[in-house]
């Protein structure tokens, strides 16, 4: 059903915070280059933004100020 609705979207945004990338889990909706926006807080690290923006997602790092 969740991918049926990513699917039907015109603009996929993904609302995660740093520590959910240094997980592994049993169930991916999707990776992350199959979103059109990433939004993140300030604690993710230069190298996973590197990887995220190479994927060709936008990605807004929140301030948390």
């Amino acid at each position: 059903m969740k991918r049926a609705l990513m699917e039907a979207c015109d603009r996929k945004i993904l609302l995660v915070d740093h520590t959910k990338f240094q997980r592994r889990g049993l169930y991916q909706l999707a990776p992350v280059t199959a979103f059109d926006l990433v939004i993140v807080d300030a604690g993710i690290s230069r190298s996973q933004l590197d990887t995220m923006q190479a994927g060709g997602a936008e990605v807004l790092v929140a301030d948390p100020e």
